[in-house]
């Protein structure tokens, strides 16, 4: 049974109200009815419940049963920095990693970025968190990943230096393969770099360099960007979960 997410301002002592997108996806999509059984989580718990009443713009649940969910505890915090990419591609790379298991996706503007977000870049991000919440209920996740503000590319590498173990994915790296350092790797957090469709320039492998992040490759091929990135948080979650 798929799980969706709700906020403790939506917990109403034994009963949950939902409305909004939800209510609508729910009710006019899903076509959930009274008596329905249904599932909730709040990040920590999980709440079996059934729909008790519909009404107009919102519907209540009465909770049944409540849950401690530790399924999570054990998965690795991933912080993928992803250079903005094209159209359907970007919402796909999002799609994809959260349902392999991404904790947060930051946008990043790199030389190479083609797409211009400008005053688009409100309106772009709330559709990649709501790509990234649907993808989150498919998947039956216990959360949802955070798609964090757009950051340059210069900023983005300080930055991942800050928290765990930064890895940078480059098609010409020839020595270190991703899947190497990650079989020795005890980090539970991990911050990923995943370039756009032309690549990264000189100057930002060389900023990367400097910050001694460790240089991977993911194969002998050359990947399309949204490919590198879903392989990426594949093979992340598969080897230290």
């Amino acid at each position: 049974m798929p799980r969706f997410f709700i906020t403790e301002a939506e917990r109403k002592e034994d009963k949950i109200v939902v409305s909004g997108e939800d209510f609508h996806h729910i009710i006019n999509v899903l076509r959930y009815k009274p008596n329905d059984s249904i599932c909730f989580s709040d990040g920590k718990k999980v709440y079996d419940a059934r729909i008790s009443d519909i009404q107009k713009g919102c519907f209540l649940a009465e909770i049944l049963e409540i849950k401690e969910e530790t399924s999570g505890n054990s998965q690795p915090f991933i912080h993928l920095y992803q250079a903005i990419i094209k159209g359907d591609k970007m919402d796909l790379v999002i799609q994809k990693a959260t349902e392999l298991g991404v904790s947060k996706i930051t946008p990043i503007v790199t030389k190479n970025t083609v797409v211009k977000m400008d005053e688009k870049e409100e309106s772009k991000l709330l559709r990649w968190q709501k790509i990234a919440n649907e993808a989150s209920t498919q998947s039956e996740r216990l959360t949802r990943p955070t798609i964090g503000n757009v950051k340059h590319f210069n900023d983005a590498i300080p930055e991942s230096t800050q928290n765990g173990f930064s890895l940078f994915c480059y098609e010409r790296e020839e020595e270190c393969s991703i899947k190497e350092v990650l079989k020795s790797l005890n980090q539970k957090e991990i911050s990923i770099f995943i370039g756009p469709e032309g690549g990264f320039s000189k100057e930002e492998i060389q900023l990367a360099k400097d910050k001694n992040i460790q240089f991977v490759s993911l194969g002998k091929t050359i990947l399309r960007a949204e490919t590198a990135s879903i392989l990426a948080i594949g093979l992340i979650s598969y080897e230290i979960s």
